[in-house]
C-alpha cells in the first residue's frame, strides 16, 4: 500500500511514509507481544535453552524488519529504483558475509547466525533511514492510516487468493 500510495503525486508523500512507519511499529509491537507469549509453547521443553535467543531475535528483528520494509516501499513508490536495488539486498549480503566470516573462523552456531541475521536487518534499516529518513515526520494521519490499512488488506486478500489458487491441488491431495 505504501508503494502504491507514495507513487501518486496528489498527496503529501511524507505523511504516507510517516504514517506507514507508525503502522509498522504498531504491527511490530502486536507481533512481538503475541509472539513473546507464543514462543514458550512453540519452542517446547526440548529446546528450552534456545528461548532467550528466540525472544532476542523476535524483539530485535521484528521492528527492524517491519520499519525497513516501509522505508523500502517508499523508495520503490518514489521510483528511486537504483537506491531500492542497492538497499534491498543488504540484509542478505550482510548475513551471507557474516556467515562466511563465522564459518572461516569456525564460529558458526545458532547464536552467531541469529546475530548475523540481526546485523543484516540493522544495516538495511540504517541504509533506508539514510536514504528516506529525512521524509519521516512525527505526525500520524488517521485518514492516511485508514487508507493504507484498507488498501493493504485488499492487496493481502488478493495475494492470499493467488497463493491458494496455485496450491489448491496440493491442499486437496492432503485433505483427501
Amino acid at each position: 500500500a505504501v508503494v502504491y500510495r507514495s507513487g501518486h503525486a496528489e498527496h503529501d508523500r511524507n505523511v504516507t511514509l510517516s504514517t506507514g512507519v507508525w503502522l509498522a511499529l504498531a504491527l511490530a509491537a502486536i507481533t512481538v507481544i503475541t509472539g513473546y507469549f507464543l514462543l514458550n509453547p512453540l519452542v517446547g521443553s526440548a529446546h528450552r535453552s534456545m528461548l532467550p535467543l528466540a525472544r532476542f531475535y523476535l524483539l530485535c528483528f521484528t521492528p527492524l524488519s517491519y520499519t525497513a520494509s516501509i522505508l523500502l516501499a517508499f523508495e520503490h513508490g518514489e521510483f528511486r529504483l537504483l537506491r531500492y536495488s542497492l538497499i534491498r539486498p543488504l540484509v542478505f549480503l550482510v548475513y551471507l558475509i557474516g556467515l562466511c566470516i563465522l564459518w572461516i573462523k569456525g564460529a558458526v552456531t545458532v547464536h552467531t547466525a541469529v546475530y548475523a541475521s540481526t546485523a543484516g536487518s540493522v544495516v538495511m534499516l540504517f541504509a533506508g533511514l539514510a536514504s528516506s529518513g529525512r521524509h519521516i515526520r512525527l505526525q500520524f494521519s488517521l485518514n492516511e492510516a485508514k487508507w493504507l490499512l484498507r488498501t493493504g488488506f485488499r492487496f493481502h486478500v488478493t495475494a492470499c487468493l493467488l497463493l491458494l489458487s496455485g496450491q489448491i491441488d496440493r491442499l486437496i491431495a492432503i485433505v483427501t
